[in-house]
Protein backbone atom coordinates (compact mmCIF):
# COMPACT_ATOMS: atom_id res chain seq x y z
CA UNK A 1 0.00 0.00 0.00
CA UNK A 2 2.90 2.24 -0.68
CA UNK A 3 0.93 4.55 -3.41
CA UNK A 4 -1.33 5.91 -0.56
CA UNK A 5 0.38 5.06 3.06
CA UNK A 6 1.60 8.83 3.48
CA UNK A 7 2.90 11.28 5.38
CA UNK A 8 -1.10 12.58 4.89
CA UNK A 9 -1.52 9.44 7.14
CA UNK A 10 0.59 10.19 10.23
CA UNK A 11 -0.75 11.01 13.12
CA UNK A 12 -4.13 10.76 12.45
CA UNK A 13 -6.83 8.01 14.18
CA UNK A 14 -9.10 7.15 11.24
CA UNK A 15 -12.54 6.01 12.06
CA UNK A 16 -15.08 4.16 10.53
CA UNK A 17 -18.64 4.39 12.02
CA UNK A 18 -21.38 1.89 10.54
CA UNK A 19 -24.89 1.47 11.65
CA UNK A 20 -24.23 -1.30 14.64
CA UNK A 21 -20.48 -0.60 14.79
CA UNK A 22 -17.20 1.14 14.80
CA UNK A 23 -13.59 0.33 13.98
CA UNK A 24 -10.17 2.67 14.72
CA UNK A 25 -7.22 2.10 12.71
CA UNK A 26 -4.30 4.00 12.45
CA UNK A 27 -0.69 3.93 10.66
CA UNK A 28 2.80 3.43 12.71
CA UNK A 29 5.68 2.89 10.66
CA UNK A 30 4.53 1.89 7.78
CA UNK A 31 1.84 -0.50 9.05
CA UNK A 32 -1.69 -0.28 10.31
CA UNK A 33 -2.59 -0.91 13.99
CA UNK A 34 -5.56 -0.76 16.20
CA UNK A 35 -5.51 0.77 19.89
CA UNK A 36 -4.67 -1.94 22.36
CA UNK A 37 -8.47 -1.45 23.97
CA UNK A 38 -12.11 -2.32 22.86
CA UNK A 39 -13.14 0.97 21.86
CA UNK A 40 -16.75 -0.27 20.07
CA UNK A 41 -18.73 2.85 20.47
CA UNK A 42 -18.73 6.50 19.56
CA UNK A 43 -19.12 6.99 23.21
CA UNK A 44 -15.91 4.83 24.47
CA UNK A 45 -14.43 6.53 21.48
CA UNK A 46 -14.80 10.06 23.59
CA UNK A 47 -13.65 8.62 26.85
CA UNK A 48 -10.74 7.39 25.08
CA UNK A 49 -9.84 10.66 23.75
CA UNK A 50 -10.82 12.52 26.88
CA UNK A 51 -9.00 10.64 29.14
CA UNK A 52 -6.37 9.28 27.60
CA UNK A 53 -3.27 11.58 25.86
CA UNK A 54 -3.04 10.59 22.70
CA UNK A 55 -0.26 11.17 19.71
CA UNK A 56 -2.93 11.59 17.12
CA UNK A 57 -3.52 15.76 16.13
CA UNK A 58 -6.67 14.67 14.01
CA UNK A 59 -9.03 12.26 13.92
CA UNK A 60 -10.41 11.41 10.39
CA UNK A 61 -14.23 10.03 10.29
CA UNK A 62 -16.41 7.86 7.83
CA UNK A 63 -19.70 7.46 9.07
CA UNK A 64 -23.11 6.38 7.81
CA UNK A 65 -24.35 7.89 11.23
CA UNK A 66 -25.24 11.54 11.39
CA UNK A 67 -26.10 11.10 15.13
CA UNK A 68 -23.24 9.81 16.34
CA UNK A 69 -20.88 12.04 14.02
CA UNK A 70 -22.51 14.82 15.70
CA UNK A 71 -21.92 13.69 19.04
CA UNK A 72 -18.58 12.72 18.40
CA UNK A 73 -18.07 16.46 17.07
CA UNK A 74 -19.55 18.25 20.17
CA UNK A 75 -17.63 16.15 22.38
CA UNK A 76 -14.12 16.87 20.87
CA UNK A 77 -13.51 19.78 20.62
CA UNK A 78 -9.62 20.21 21.14
CA UNK A 79 -8.42 17.84 18.29
CA UNK A 80 -9.22 18.70 14.48
CA UNK A 81 -11.64 16.11 12.88
CA UNK A 82 -12.12 15.41 9.09
CA UNK A 83 -15.01 13.85 7.66
CA UNK A 84 -14.59 11.56 5.19
CA UNK A 85 -17.63 12.05 3.00
CA UNK A 86 -19.41 11.96 -0.76
CA UNK A 87 -19.28 15.65 -0.68
CA UNK A 88 -15.69 15.39 -1.26
CA UNK A 89 -15.63 12.76 -4.18
CA UNK A 90 -15.42 13.92 -7.64
CA UNK A 91 -19.00 12.56 -9.03
CA UNK A 92 -16.70 11.86 -12.21
CA UNK A 93 -15.66 9.40 -10.05
CA UNK A 94 -19.41 7.62 -9.26
CA UNK A 95 -21.63 5.89 -11.93
CA UNK A 96 -24.49 5.64 -9.45
CA UNK A 97 -27.82 7.27 -9.80
CA UNK A 98 -28.30 7.92 -6.29
CA UNK A 99 -24.84 8.80 -4.76
CA UNK A 100 -26.70 10.82 -1.67
CA UNK A 101 -27.93 7.66 -0.43
CA UNK A 102 -24.51 5.87 -1.14
CA UNK A 103 -22.79 4.76 1.84
CA UNK A 104 -19.39 6.39 1.94
CA UNK A 105 -17.92 3.35 3.11
CA UNK A 106 -19.16 1.12 -0.02
CA UNK A 107 -17.16 4.02 -2.06
CA UNK A 108 -14.00 3.90 0.33
CA UNK A 109 -13.32 0.10 0.57
CA UNK A 110 -13.41 -0.15 -3.42
CA UNK A 111 -11.46 3.18 -3.48
CA UNK A 112 -8.49 1.39 -1.08
CA UNK A 113 -8.58 -1.48 -3.50
CA UNK A 114 -8.18 -0.16 -6.63
CA UNK A 115 -5.03 1.65 -4.88
CA UNK A 116 -3.67 -1.26 -3.68
CA UNK A 117 -3.87 -2.77 -7.35
CA UNK A 118 -4.69 -0.28 -9.73
CA UNK A 119 -7.29 -3.06 -11.68
CA UNK A 120 -10.90 -3.97 -11.47
CA UNK A 121 -12.04 -4.45 -8.04
CA UNK A 122 -14.86 -6.50 -5.81
CA UNK A 123 -15.16 -5.47 -2.81
CA UNK A 124 -16.83 -7.45 -0.14
CA UNK A 125 -17.25 -6.03 3.32
CA UNK A 126 -19.16 -8.86 5.01
CA UNK A 127 -20.57 -7.41 7.99
CA UNK A 128 -24.40 -6.69 9.35
CA UNK A 129 -25.29 -5.95 6.14
CA UNK A 130 -23.60 -7.77 3.30
CA UNK A 131 -21.99 -5.53 0.47
CA UNK A 132 -20.54 -6.32 -2.85
CA UNK A 133 -19.42 -3.51 -4.79
CA UNK A 134 -17.41 -2.73 -8.11
CA UNK A 135 -14.69 -0.80 -8.89
CA UNK A 136 -13.74 -0.11 -13.03
CA UNK A 137 -10.26 -0.54 -14.04
CA UNK A 138 -10.05 3.93 -14.15
CA UNK A 139 -11.39 4.21 -10.68
CA UNK A 140 -14.98 4.61 -11.44
CA UNK A 141 -17.25 3.25 -9.03
CA UNK A 142 -20.09 1.44 -10.64
CA UNK A 143 -22.14 0.13 -8.07
CA UNK A 144 -23.40 -2.67 -5.80
CA UNK A 145 -25.29 -4.91 -4.43
CA UNK A 146 -26.31 -4.90 -0.36
CA UNK A 147 -27.77 -8.44 1.08
CA UNK A 148 -28.10 -9.51 4.54
CA UNK A 149 -25.31 -10.33 6.50
CA UNK A 150 -25.24 -14.34 8.20
CA UNK A 151 -26.08 -12.83 11.66
CA UNK A 152 -28.74 -11.07 10.47
CA UNK A 153 -30.15 -14.12 8.70
CA UNK A 154 -29.49 -15.90 11.89
CA UNK A 155 -31.52 -12.89 14.09
CA UNK A 156 -34.12 -13.50 11.61
CA UNK A 157 -35.45 -16.98 12.89
CA UNK A 158 -34.17 -15.81 16.49
CA UNK A 159 -36.90 -12.84 16.07
CA UNK A 160 -39.88 -14.60 14.44
CA UNK A 161 -39.50 -19.02 14.79
CA UNK A 162 -37.90 -18.33 18.32
CA UNK A 163 -38.72 -22.13 18.52
CA UNK A 164 -35.92 -23.41 15.90
CA UNK A 165 -32.79 -24.50 17.53
CA UNK A 166 -29.80 -21.38 17.13
CA UNK A 167 -27.95 -22.85 13.72
CA UNK A 168 -24.13 -22.83 13.62
CA UNK A 169 -22.26 -21.66 10.52
CA UNK A 170 -21.04 -24.49 8.85
CA UNK A 171 -21.98 -26.21 5.96
CA UNK A 172 -23.41 -29.62 6.75
CA UNK A 173 -21.36 -33.33 4.74
CA UNK A 174 -25.52 -34.24 3.74
CA UNK A 175 -27.09 -33.04 1.45
CA UNK A 176 -30.49 -31.97 1.97
CA UNK A 177 -29.91 -31.69 5.49
CA UNK A 178 -31.28 -34.76 7.66
CA UNK A 179 -32.39 -32.99 10.92
CA UNK A 180 -33.44 -29.48 11.56
CA UNK A 181 -29.93 -28.52 12.65
CA UNK A 182 -28.97 -29.26 9.07
CA UNK A 183 -31.81 -28.19 7.33
CA UNK A 184 -31.34 -24.36 9.07
CA UNK A 185 -26.59 -24.30 8.20
CA UNK A 186 -28.25 -25.17 4.71
CA UNK A 187 -31.12 -22.07 4.98
CA UNK A 188 -29.06 -19.92 6.43
CA UNK A 189 -25.28 -20.71 5.82
CA UNK A 190 -25.16 -22.24 2.88
CA UNK A 191 -27.97 -19.69 1.34
CA UNK A 192 -25.14 -16.57 2.47
CA UNK A 193 -22.50 -18.11 0.64
CA UNK A 194 -24.78 -18.74 -2.92
CA UNK A 195 -25.60 -15.95 -2.52
CA UNK A 196 -22.20 -14.46 -2.20
CA UNK A 197 -21.16 -16.75 -5.33
CA UNK A 198 -23.85 -16.19 -7.28
CA UNK A 199 -23.04 -12.34 -6.94
CA UNK A 200 -19.30 -13.10 -7.57
CA UNK A 201 -20.15 -14.76 -10.54
CA UNK A 202 -22.74 -12.84 -12.10
CA UNK A 203 -20.22 -9.77 -11.69
CA UNK A 204 -17.65 -12.29 -14.11
CA UNK A 205 -20.25 -12.63 -16.87
CA UNK A 206 -21.26 -8.90 -17.00
CA UNK A 207 -18.05 -6.61 -15.90
CA UNK A 208 -14.90 -9.44 -16.91
CA UNK A 209 -12.06 -10.33 -14.79
CA UNK A 210 -11.38 -8.32 -11.37
CA UNK A 211 -9.38 -8.84 -8.05
CA UNK A 212 -11.52 -9.68 -5.17
CA UNK A 213 -11.36 -8.38 -1.10
CA UNK A 214 -12.77 -8.95 1.62
CA UNK A 215 -12.95 -6.91 4.79
CA UNK A 216 -15.31 -6.96 7.58
CA UNK A 217 -16.25 -8.97 10.96
CA UNK A 218 -17.20 -12.12 8.83
CA UNK A 219 -14.50 -11.84 6.18
CA UNK A 220 -12.11 -13.80 7.41
CA UNK A 221 -15.00 -16.54 8.08
CA UNK A 222 -16.40 -16.16 4.56
CA UNK A 223 -12.71 -16.45 3.20
CA UNK A 224 -11.73 -19.85 4.52
CA UNK A 225 -15.69 -21.35 2.04
CA UNK A 226 -15.32 -19.16 -1.38
CA UNK A 227 -12.19 -21.41 -2.42
CA UNK A 228 -10.82 -18.68 -4.76
CA UNK A 229 -8.55 -16.02 -4.87
CA UNK A 230 -8.95 -13.43 -2.43
CA UNK A 231 -7.13 -10.79 -0.64
CA UNK A 232 -8.20 -10.45 3.14
CA UNK A 233 -7.76 -6.58 4.47
CA UNK A 234 -9.41 -5.71 7.54
CA UNK A 235 -7.64 -2.11 6.99
CA UNK A 236 -9.54 -1.33 3.35
CA UNK A 237 -11.43 1.59 4.24
CA UNK A 238 -9.04 2.60 6.40
CA UNK A 239 -6.90 2.91 2.98
CA UNK A 240 -9.66 4.18 1.12
CA UNK A 241 -10.08 7.29 3.19
CA UNK A 242 -6.26 7.69 3.30
CA UNK A 243 -6.88 7.41 -0.55
CA UNK A 244 -9.79 10.15 -0.85
CA UNK A 245 -7.58 12.78 1.67
CA UNK A 246 -4.54 12.54 -1.11
CA UNK A 247 -7.54 12.95 -4.17
CA UNK A 248 -9.11 16.45 -2.41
Amino acid sequence: MSQIDSKSSQNSLFVDIGNTSLKLGYCSSGSWKVPDRDISTTESLIQWLLEEETTFNRIVVASVRKDLTARLQSAITEMEIVLVNLEGINHQRLNYDTPQSLGIDRYLGCLGAWYDCNQPVVVIDSGTACTLDYMDAEGIYQGGVIMPGITVLQNAFNDFAPELPLSERIIPSNWPGKNTAESLQWGQFGLYLDGVRSILARYQKHQGDFRLYLTGGDAKELSRHLNIPCKRDPFLIFKGMVAYLKER
